[in-house]
């Protein structure tokens, strides 16, 4: 029993009790000592009194791996998109771009957050090209950060690379920006036709961007593991989404509850017209059969 004590006792408990017993022979306070080193060490302390260690939150992600220099990338994710401008914009088109890289850096921001625990393969990753490493606030933007960092984006932003990352889609001409999604990265080789979900961005008012930038968020982000059927099953959500949006929008509508990002799409089919609403004979063409497309992309070294 008093070996037990000692095992368990606190050493001021034991040596409040070596005293009051009046033991201090040789034995006792070899005994005493060598506890006090096993105690120290933490050797001999049981299970009971030792502390679990606090399992350390994972830090936030931040934007880090979304800026890449030289063109160069990192990381193999499920599904892969790019946010490109063809050329440098200007104007009223430069003020839109810094618009909707904020709004787009945003979003990206907070994809990054939900992604904390999932696996990257069952991820999607955002590239933006640009022709240096960021400082701290843009890849780190606080909340009044956002703009500035869009700011820097445009300035900064690597259009050689972007040239090179369409060369191989000559039917992309417009100013952009452009959003490009792939399961495969753009410049990996690959013996077969590489599909590409293209969205052309180009004269989009703010507020259509909004839209459509969130729905595109709302649709993509789920962890999943992507294959070329996601991606058109992903662009003809979008294209139906898109016009319903856009047709409520004609009318001075708001947008109904079936209509909304979270609504099962109506079937949409290139070349066919829909009509505006019941009371009207007009027809329309849905205009994101060219805005959202897919666009096949094929190695030069490949042979037919």
């Amino acid at each position: 029993m008093k070996g037990i004590f000692l095992r368990i006792a606190p050493l001021h408990i034991l040596v409040e009790v070596i005293l009051e017993l009046n033991i201090l022979n040789p034995r006792s306070l070899t005994l005493a000592l060598l506890f006090t080193a096993m105690q120290t060490t933490g050797f001999a302390q049981p299970q009971a009194f030792i502390q679990p260690k606090q399992a350390v939150p994972a830090p936030a992600k931040d934007l880090s791996s979304v800026f890449i220099v030289d063109c160069k990338t990192k990381g193999e994710y499920g599904l892969y998109s790019y946010f490109l401008f063809p050329r440098q914009p200007v104007f009223n088109a430069h003020t839109r771009a810094i618009e909707q890289t904020e709004q787009l850096l945003r979003k990206i921001h907070k994809l990054k957050q939900r992604y904390i625990n999932t696996a990257a393969n069952k991820q999607q990753t955002f590239y933006i090209p640009v022709s240096f490493e960021p400082q701290s606030w843009v890849i780190q933007p606080a909340e009044d950060d956002y703009n500035a960092a869009a700011r820097w984006v445009v300035r900064n932003f690597d259009h050689r690379c972007a040239k090179e990352l369409l060369a191989a889609f000559p039917q992309i001409n417009n100013a952009g920006p452009y959003i490009l999604s792939s399961t495969r990265k753009l410049r990996q080789k690959s013996p077969w036709r590489m599909p590409v979900l293209t969205q052309d961005f180009s004269n989009i008012e703010l507020s259509e961007s909004n839209y459509w930038v969130d729905t595109f968020f709302k649709k993509s982000w789920q962890t999943r593991s992507w294959g070329n059927r996601d991606l058109l099953n992903l662009r003809k959500n979008m294209q139906a989404l898109l016009f319903n949006y856009n047709q409520q929008q004609q009318n001075n509508a708001p947008l109904s509850d079936d209509q909304k990002v979270s609504a099962k799409p109506v079937k949409i089919e290139p070349g066919v017209s829909y009509p505006v609403n019941k009371t009207t004979t007009r027809t329309e063409i849905n205009p994101y059969l060219d805005k959202i497309t897919i666009q096949l992309k094929r190695d030069k070294h490949v042979k037919n």
